[in-house]
């Protein structure tokens, strides 16, 4: 019995890693990070922690595939200014509207929850310190689109 609850444990534990971003940590990469041209602003999003870990939607800007929601990872995405529409979709979907302007960095915060038969994905715009300080812990999922 107790080895069977071992194997079922070190079995959850690998799955939950496997759905974990793989990339170059935030530190690491931070120097890759081209400079945003004046004209654009910058949209990173990221999603911190385990939970849900096998539930990765794509991240839509206008109805754009962009990315992917992985556990501890980010990504970012240049545009022009204008208003845009973040979603992803998993038994429902879920948007965020923002305006960009020029040279400006927008931070969205993807948070799994629970739903009714699988998580979501939740989209939470958040300030640029507490961002930068939660975007720290995570690993690049990219490919960042320009």
């Amino acid at each position: 019995m107790k080895l069977g609850r071992a194997f079922a444990i070190a079995a959850l534990a690998l799955v939950g890693a496997s759905a974990c971003a793989s990339g170059p940590s935030y530190a690491d990469y931070q120097s890759s990070v081209p400079a945003l041209k004046s004209a654009e602003g910058r949209l990173w999003f990221y999603r911190l922690g385990l939970l849900g870990g096998g539930i990765q939607p794509d991240i839509k800007v206008n109805g754009e595939v962009v990315g992917k929601s992985v556990s501890d990872g980010f990504f970012f995405v240049d545009r022009p200014p204008g208003h845009y529409t973040i979603s992803n979709s998993t038994e429902a979907e879920r948007t965020l509207a923002l305006t960009l302007a020029p040279n400006e960095q927008k931070y969205v915060r993807m948070e799994a929850q629970i739903g009714m038969l699988v998580y979501t994905i939740k989209l939470v715009p958040v300030e640029r310190e507490v961002a930068l300080a939660e975007i720290a812990k995570t690993k690049f999922s990219g490919p960042t689109k320009p």
